[in-house]
């Protein structure tokens, strides 16, 4: 195969020195005019590999026929890069990174969304500007982001802060991410709290995969842990209710049974609370140990559940005196809504003090 592949070249080579009728061949391609030799590049681009020291404007012909031809060329123009990068998106990466031009990769990441891979790498402030103006997540792309890139990304989007990889002033970004939060108007702000929301649900989605490894667990549960709290101080309702979760499972933050009570009263006391959420602010605190607010809690919750665990207090003297008789009572009470737990309770406690059952 190689063999025969050598051959064809050769004749073609003889066939092309031979010819007449003033066809150009690999000795003469040299010889012609700018003009001359596009118009034989164009009809015979076997001769590419014979042009010596191309032109400007030959260059931008060639760059225009085959884009990757670029490479080729020693420190190309900013004209024959524009040219080049205008054609094919991909050609940008046959550059070398110390030949392109700031304003060829400006224009290759307005024109183009594949060439960012090419530029990962990059050292100036005016490219790394211009791709997170068009998308402030390819801040993730640049190892070492100038702090006004940072701060500009935070200005165009407070989420910005998640996809920094090294921030140098993280205090300063989160504060201004929340400046520009509060600059947004109302109707803004709840899309973008809804928004938040879902990215926060992608993540957690993602870590409860069985197939991660645990520390791509937590990263993710870390990612969605803050974008749950930008949701819920945006105003969304069942970011708080995720957010109390996130504390009382320990997941994207250090578990917290007291600061889960608080977001779960905070879910339940909304004009819209959700179901469930204020027995599991009273169970937290009961967690927590916080006899008292645990008390109040479950006397205010009408639940089964709620009653139940008020049972359970009175019985264990949990934040009262002991009370099994008042236990019995709240244990029935929880038995008649259904509670199955507190059937057993119920059960339990009449086997044990069978005088508080008569």
């Amino acid at each position: 195969m190689l063999k025969n592949i050598l051959f064809t070249s050769f004749i073609t080579t003889i066939i092309l020195s031979f010819t007449s009728c003033g066809q150009p061949t690999p000795q003469t391609i040299n010889t012609l005019s700018e003009d001359e030799q596009i118009t034989a590049l164009q009809n015979h681009t076997e001769l590419r590999q014979y042009i010596k020291q191309p032109s400007q404007k030959v260059q931008i012909a060639l760059v225009k026929q085959d884009p990757s031809y670029i490479k080729n060329f020693v420190n190309p123009s900013l004209e024959v890069q524009l040219a080049a990068v205008k054609t094919d998106e991909n050609s940008l990466c046959q550059i070398k990174p110390k030949d392109r031009y700031e304003a060829v990769q400006i224009q290759a990441i307005q024109d183009h969304k594949g060439v960012l891979k090419c530029i990962a790498q990059t050292d100036s402030q005016k490219v790394q500007l211009a791709a997170i103006n068009k998308n402030v997540r390819y801040i993730g792309l640049f190892k070492n982001p100038s702090i006004k890139v940072q701060i500009a990304a935070v200005k165009k989007d407070p989420n910005a802060i998640l996809y920094i990889q090294n921030p140098s002033l993280q205090a300063q970004l989160i504060s201004i991410g929340k400046k520009y939060h509060k600059t947004l108007t109302e109707q803004k702000m709840k899309t973008l709290a809804r928004l938040e929301f879902q990215e926060a649900e992608r993540y957690s989605t993602k870590a409860q995969s069985p197939y991660r490894k645990q520390h791509e667990k937590d990263d993710l549960y870390k990612k969605a842990f803050y974008f749950y709290t930008l949701s819920a101080q945006n105003g969304y309702i069942e970011a708080n209710y995720l957010l109390a979760q996130s504390y009382a499972e320990g997941h994207g933050v250090q578990q917290d049974y007291t600061k889960a009570a608080h977001y779960y009263e905070k879910a339940a006391n909304n004009e819209h609370p959700i179901a469930g959420a204020k027995y599991n602010a009273c169970y937290m605190y009961y967690k927590a140990s916080s006899w008292e607010k645990a008390l109040t809690c479950f006397k205010e919750d009408s639940s089964e559940k709620s009653i139940n665990n008020l049972a359970l207090m009175y019985e264990k003297g949990k934040g009262v005196a002991m009370n099994k008789t008042m236990a019995y009572q709240f244990y029935s009470q929880a038995s008649q809504q259904g509670s199955k737990d507190a059937k057993r309770n119920k059960e339990r406690l009449c086997k044990n003090c069978s005088w508080v059952c008569k």
